[in-house]
């Protein structure tokens, strides 16, 4: 995925990554760097649902007026039912009105790793 950014960055330094400006004479492997850090920092950052993918991603969110996390999804009451999507819980399908979100950690290695 880096390698895929820094193509289509190819030749048009300087950009931005957040709010920092990338110049030319940063050597490339800060810059890789410098936008992993980046992308760990928007992974563990809450965001305002309105920056949530809608595509069905699960995701965590919670209401800025009581801290209850849970996850969700932006789908239907079910995925093979027809109607209007909404935030929905992954576990129970009620509909939820969220104000803030945030990506999933990764799993633990003992849950990615196959064990015999």
């Amino acid at each position: 995925m880096l390698s895929e950014i820094l193509e289509k960055y190819k030749g048009k330094q300087p950009f931005t990554l957040g709010d920092t400006k990338i110049e030319r004479s940063y050597p490339i492997s800060a810059v890789i760097d410098m936008m992993q850090e980046y992308a760990e920092y928007k992974r563990i950052k809450w965001q305002p649902i309105e920056t949530a993918p809608k595509d069905g991603t699960i995701v965590l969110v919670c209401r800025d007026d009581h801290y209850f996390i849970q996850t969700a999804a932006f789908r239907t009451f079910h995925p093979n039912m027809k109607g209007e999507a909404d935030w929905r819980s992954t576990t129970t399908g009620a509909k939820l009105e969220p104000t803030h979100w945030m990506l999933l950690p990764e799993k633990p290695e003992s849950l990615t790793t196959k064990t015999n």
